[in-house]
């Protein structure tokens, strides 16, 4: 299955159409949830929460330190709001990425011819 100059491509392009149209149909069922649900739960729980447990865990295993309650406080308060602005840039870039194909596949539709 080489093309033209004798390459064979490296990913088929129906597998990756097909990919990226699962990934699509994915991110329509997140965000049916909305932003703000996304945001919440996979940005300041999610990406917050596991950042907040790990570098934690890290500064009493690793660092050998003894956590006041208000560093532990001040900690997740600001992996909450780090996991908001992850959350609100990852629902943000896919919003693009999926709004572009969207246009594209129209605009490719209406282009052929019936």
């Amino acid at each position: 299955m080489a093309d033209v100059n004798g390459v064979t491509p490296l990913v088929n392009d129906d597998k990756k159409s097909t990919k990226f149209e699962k990934q699509r149909q994915s991110w329509e069922k997140i965000r049916k949830r909305g932003q703000l649900s996304f945001i919440l739960y996979r940005g300041v729980l999610g990406w917050g929460g596991l950042m907040f447990l790990v570098m934690t865990a890290t500064k009493v295993f690793v660092d050998h330190r003894r956590l006041s309650w208000f560093s532990m406080l001040v900690s997740a308060l600001v992996w909450a709001l780090a996991g908001y602005c992850w959350g609100l840039c990852v629902w943000s870039w896919t919003e693009r990425r999926f709004q572009g194909a969207g246009k594209q596949q129209n605009s490719i539709k209406e282009s052929k011819p019936s």
